[in-house]
């Protein structure tokens, strides 16, 4: 599907990504923004942000603004996710620095700063 958000509002969009299950890539641009969110049976399971995304919206950061994490171990942790090629989410997780429920929250936070 392609379109102006104009045509379309982006809840909508997710709506019937989310109702008909669909799986893929949805693309937003402007701004001077972009960013990508990934679908699977019409959940959202990844985003690609901007990669001129403010760094204080990155999950890692947001983890360790929030006294999750400390820089050092953050440090650590995304030279394991770059060795590994794995999501700094799974890690966290495995490592027993946040919770599955912790990681949902600042993920949905994370996508909600994509949108807006």
């Amino acid at each position: 599907m392609r379109g102006k958000i104009s045509d379309f509002g982006i809840p909508e969009i997710f709506q019937l990504v989310a109702s008909q299950q669909k799986s893929g890539a949805l693309t937003i641009r402007g701004d001077g923004r972009e960013t990508v969110f990934l679908f699977s049976d019409g959940m959202i399971v990844d985003v690609q942000p901007d990669r001129h995304r403010a760094q204080h919206a990155l999950l890692g950061n947001m983890l360790v603004a929030a006294g999750y994490l400390t820089a050092e171990e953050l440090r650590r942790i995304l030279v394991l996710q770059e060795k590994e090629g794995r999501k700094i989410g799974e890690i966290l997780v495995e490592k027993g620095k946040i919770s599955r429920e912790k990681l949902a929250k600042y993920l949905y936070l994370q996508v909600k700063d994509s949108i807006y």
